[in-house]
């Protein structure tokens, strides 16, 4: 079916993914940027994110819903908090219970809040906290939303701009919905996504919830973009034998190939994901030299260089062993791309042509398919030898009094510009330890039937990878298509090897790849430290297929290496032709 690839480090590192509530607040809508891992360890106090330029009007002695996004649901409870324009507490929103938080289900995702009659507070600020005391007694996820509390004189009812007020009810423009009109689908019917997809209603509790699903010809932001005509639509187009194939895991495979354009700026290269389920799949790159001081983009500009940190304390946590092999043979075991009974099999291979990097640091077992050449971690390996190696530390709080600067514009700069060992974090930059997902360039995607969904995304650290839009980028992809058969995910999607766009990374030279597979109903990988609820692992739910929420724990994410550069040159030279 394909070029296999043997693998020096695939499966599960414990040094990313360690907690996962993933909580920000939706309404009132939380600070720009509104990432669902800040948190009181290692973000700046008390909100992680300076105060924004918008803030939601509310009445004074009013009761309204407040509601937050959870990507997956620990133990403890939450407290709702508001903050003066000095960012010092006033008061709790929520009932004092169990140390000050309010136990409600584990699930709970929003709190009816009723404001005092005699209370007005202008430029003031509203906290969640959803404490994590499995992970640690004092760790709580936070996330704040910039309010004005005023009374019934200078209030006016504006539907959050998406609506209009009649008879003291806010009706909603297309595509909002909620008393205020506070919350935005991303469709209504099918005319919304060019009648060239489908409006399809989620059913979960993540936004939007109402999402466009493309049909084979067309994808993007409301399937406004056509494929081109080489791009396969269904299985029966579907040709492989050109495509590097990569074992991710016993669920989930991944293919690529480069296309070598007119010229270096036109090459792309094309993705192919295969998995054995029917939720979400992500894959994500980053360069393998990027330092800890990227997580300071976008308030530094220059944060995402390749060279930024390099030679830091970084590099105990992130490189590990990276030996694979591409081989030039046809997988001739597989008998059609689409049957999920042989989407993971045995491989037949010769010819090897080997690309890899190991460090003597990690301890791997050898085995030879070609004397000396293929050397393979395994899973337990990896997983010995990071005992003990991670641990959260919690940082000093820190108040601040004074407004900063809104985050400049983002800004794209080419490997080697400039040299950023010495420059120093900016103060909003998380001060956790350097993980795999953090400043990753990433794609995600589902399928229903013969429909897709696939963006271009991006990820500062362990939070929900953010559309590109959202950090003043664009979608980069040239194509993507997908479908679900017989309990099968196929996605697929094309870039150009070279991106000028901000939250983009060019592939290029040795990345670091990650990858995660969606967690759905009935599905449940066990950790006895992880509970929906008290002493019952049940989902039930909590997820719907295709949801965006915590991938989960086991095989179902992982990483490793690829010199793209190398692969490159292979396809350039006609070596996979």
């Amino acid at each position: 079916m394909g070029h296999f690839i043997k693998i020096g480090l695939i499966g599960v590192l414990c040094i990313w993914g360690l907690a996962e509530a993933h909580v920000s607040m939706t309404y009132p809508p939380a600070r720009e940027f509104s990432l669902d891992f800040l948190n009181t360890f290692w973000c700046k106090q008390p909100c992680g994110m300076p105060s924004g330029r918008y803030r939601t009007s509310l009445l004074a002695g009013s009761t309204f819903n407040a509601t937050w996004h959870l990507g997956y649901a620990h133990q403890g409870g939450y407290r709702l908090e508001l903050f003066d324009r000095q960012e010092n507490k006033l008061l709790d929103l929520t009932p004092n219970e169990h140390n000050g938080f309010y136990r409600g289900r584990m699930t709970a995702q929003w709190h009816l809040v009723d404001l005092p009659q005699n209370l007005t507070c202008h430029d003031c600020t509203i906290r969640l906290l959803r404490q994590v005391p499995e992970f640690s007694p004092d760790f709580q996820f936070l996330s704040c939303s910039d309010v004005d509390i005023v009374d019934g004189h200078q209030y006016t009812e504006t539907c959050s701009g998406h609506g209009y007020s009649s008879g003291g009810r806010c009706s909603c423009y297309s595509r909002y919905w909620g008393e205020k009109c506070q919350y935005e689908d991303e469709c209504d019917t099918d005319a919304d996504c060019n009648y060239r997809g489908k409006c399809i209603y989620l059913g979960g509790t993540a936004l939007p919830r109402k999402q466009c699903f493309c049909s084979p010809t067309h994808f993007g932001t409301h399937c406004s973009k056509a494929n081109p005509s080489s791009v396969p639509t269904s299985p029966h187009t579907l040709d492989l034998t050109k495509h590097v194939r990569v074992k991710l895991s016993d669920k989930m495979t991944m293919f690529f190939k480069v296309l070598i354009g007119s010229t270096a700026h036109q090459d792309q290269i094309e993705f192919l994901i295969q998995m054995n389920g029917t939720s979400f799949a992500g894959l994500g790159w980053r360069p393998s030299n990027l330092g800890p001081i990227c997580k300071s983009w976008p308030f530094y500009p220059d944060a995402l260089l390749p060279s930024a940190g390099s030679g830091s304390s970084h590099h105990s946590i992130s490189k590990r062993s990276s030996t694979f092999t591409i081989t030039k043979s046809v997988d001739h075991s597989e008998t059609h791309p689409d049957d999920s009974s042989t989407l993971i099999s045995s491989q037949r291979h010769n010819d090897e042509r080997v690309f890899y990097r190991t460090e003597p640091q990690v301890s791997t077992s050898v085995h030879t398919s070609v004397p000396s050449r293929s050397k393979v971690v395994t899973a337990s390996d990896i997983r010995h030898s990071q005992q003990g190696t991670y641990k959260p530390r919690r940082t000093k709080p820190r108040t601040t009094t004074t407004t900063p600067p809104p985050p400049p514009p983002p800004v794209h700069h080419s490997a080697g510009e400039q040299d950023q060992a010495n420059f120093v974090p900016s103060e909003w930059a998380a001060k956790d330890a350097f993980t795999p997902m953090d400043c990753s360039d990433m794609v995600i995607g589902a399928a229903r039937g013969s429909y897709h969904r696939i963006r271009d995304a991006y990820t500062r650290g362990r939070h929900s990878p953010k559309v590109d839009s959202e950090w003043g980028g664009r979608d980069d992809l040239t194509a993507a298509a997908g479908w679900e058969r017989d309990g099968v995910t196929t996605l697929i999607f094309r870039r150009r090897l070279v991106s000028s766009d901000g939250p983009d990374h060019p592939i290029n030279g040795e990345m670091l790849v990650i990858w995660a597979r969606g967690q759905q109903p009935g599905e449940y990988v066990k950790d006895s430290t992880h509970h929906l609820e008290p002493n019952n692992p049940i989902i039930s739910d909590f997820y719907t297929l295709d949801e965006y929420k915590y991938h989960g724990l086991g095989d179902q994410r992982g990483l490793l290496y690829i010199d793209f550069s190398a692969v490159r040159k292979e396809y350039a030279s006609g070596a996979f032709s």
